[in-house]
């Protein structure tokens, strides 16, 4: 842990670490402080009580990183559900599948 919901892994790699209830059917909000993340992890409860952990890779993040919407000190991210998918709705680079990126663990 280095402060909050930032921490490094083992291999040195900056981790933001957010959570957010499913407030509107198929859709969550999250934030993270901003920083040069290495990768995000996106704990997503749905209305059923399930988590789902989307594990963004380094590539995604700094794609996105530069078009995010800064609010407050946070990075601002909306994640949205649409039947089985699940994207990432950043501003000027429109909707980012991340389905793949579900549950997947090797991204840290």
């Amino acid at each position: 842990l280095i402060k909050g919901v930032k921490y490094k892994s083992d291999r040195h790699a900056l981790l933001g670490i957010a959570s957010a209830t499913e407030k509107n059917t198929d859709r969550w909000f999250l934030g993270l402080p901003v920083a040069d993340y290495d990768t995000a992890v996106f704990l997503c409860q749905d209305r059923s009580g399930k988590i789902l952990e989307f594990i963004l890779t380094k590539e995604l993040m700094k794609e996105i990183s530069p078009e995010l919407n800064i609010s407050h000190g946070q990075y601002k991210f909306n994640i949205s559900r649409k039947f089985e998918n699940y994207y990432l709705l950043v501003p000027e680079l429109g909707s980012k599948d991340i389905t793949s990126m579900l549950g997947n663990f090797r991204n840290l």
